[in-house]
């Protein structure tokens, strides 16, 4: 019996195959995932009401892709792509989590939002 170890979904398969001469073979894989590492570009940003960011974000290694959310969607948003937005007329503070595909693996980066300039700097 032979085995593999593959990424992919967790979880443990039995592949049974046939040679042209009719040797016969079986592989037990084991599907792990691997150990990931996220890296954002940034781990504050601060936005007026209205305004937009981009935030990028590398996973190592580039298998799966990144979840996003947002602490508090009435603050800020953020699509499948990394791209916050600031809600019009609410100041407050939302917490982006990247999460990696294992679902352990995270990052955050917190979003400022301000309606004026002197909420930044009360």
């Amino acid at each position: 019996m032979e085995l593999a170890t593959l990424f992919g979904k967790v979880g443990q398969t039995v592949v049974y195959s046939i040679a042209p001469n009719g040797n016969r073979a079986v592989t037990v894989v084991n599907v792990i995932y691997p150990e990931y590492t996220i890296d954002v570009d940034t781990s504050s940003i601060s936005l007026y009401g209205g305004k937009s960011y981009q935030i990028n974000a590398t996973l190592t290694p580039n298998i799966g892709k990144l979840r996003w959310s947002s602490s508090d969607k009435k603050v800020a948003t953020v699509d499948r792509n990394g791209l916050v937005k600031a809600k019009r007329m609410i100041e407050g503070e939302a917490t982006i989590t990247i999460t990696a595909p294992d679902g352990k693996t995270k990052d955050t980066c917190v979003v400022h939002v301000a309606t004026n300039k002197r909420s930044f700097y009360k």
